[in-house]
């Protein structure tokens, strides 16, 4: 997903590196983790918030059903995420920081919380993970949702 600028505008941008995020996410079973890695930097000045919106493109269960659909979890590490072999565990080096507790994968506008982009120029080592509840009974298997992320930062 490219970012774009207005080079006639002052206000900060955000440069989004998607890692892992665009790789499907197949064959997730109840009580099953997926994890993804996206990278944000502040190209350009600092930012006052950011807020995360996640919408369905083509919805299913995983992603309407608030209880027992996926459920999403983004933290942060202060080095860049390693990949601990498939299917895609990302693991931390140094120290991780909650960026969005537990909630259900689709919402709009949450803040995000403990972010480095707030000064410009930093970047911040997110990884979203996603995981089914338990619960979810075998109705849940083998349906697919695409849901597009969008992260908006307030100038400062």
């Amino acid at each position: 997903m490219p970012t774009t600028t207005d080079p006639s505008s002052a206000a900060p941008t955000i440069a989004i590196g998607l890692n892992q995020l665009t790789i499907m996410a197949t064959g997730i079973a109840p009580g099953n983790t997926i994890d993804r890695a996206v990278d944000l930097t502040a190209t350009s000045g600092g930012f006052s918030a950011v807020k995360l919106t996640t919408r369905p493109l083509t919805s299913s269960v995983l992603d309407s059903d608030a209880a027992r659909g996926l459920q999403m979890w983004v933290t942060q590490c202060s080095t860049p995420w390693v990949v601990a072999g498939r299917p895609y565990r990302y693991l931390c080096g140094t120290s991780t920081k909650t960026v969005l507790g537990s909630l259900p994968w689709v919402g709009s506008s949450r803040p995000l919380a403990n972010l480095s982009i707030t000064a410009g120029g930093a970047i911040d080592h997110l990884r979203i993970r996603l995981t089914l509840p338990a619960s979810s009974g075998n109705s849940f298997q083998n349906k697919t949702s695409t849901v597009l992320y969008t992260f908006v930062g307030s100038a400062t």
